[in-house]
């Protein structure tokens, strides 16, 4: 946990206060031997990770359907 804890807080390190994917990719090539379990588990332990999470860029739209021909207009 040491290890990952210490790529995880560097700011010159690209993992750093980052997605679960750039923190694993990150501390794969400096630490190929710990596994994927042991670095989820230190980002759900981990306060920073959960509490600030990257903005959702595309998020799921609320289908409108119209209930006849045109009802979707609106003339002022």
């Amino acid at each position: 946990m040491e290890k990952i804890n210490k790529v995880y807080t560097d700011p010159k390190n690209p993992g750093s206060y980052s997605s679960l994917e750039a923190l694993v990719k990150a501390i794969k090539e400096k630490y190929p031997q710990i596994p994927r379990g042991q670095i989820l588990d230190f980002a759900e332990a981990n306060r920073t990770f959960t509490l600030f999470k990257q903005a959702r860029k595309r998020f799921p739209r609320a289908r409108t359907i119209p209930t006849g021909y045109l009802t979707g207009n609106k003339i002022i």
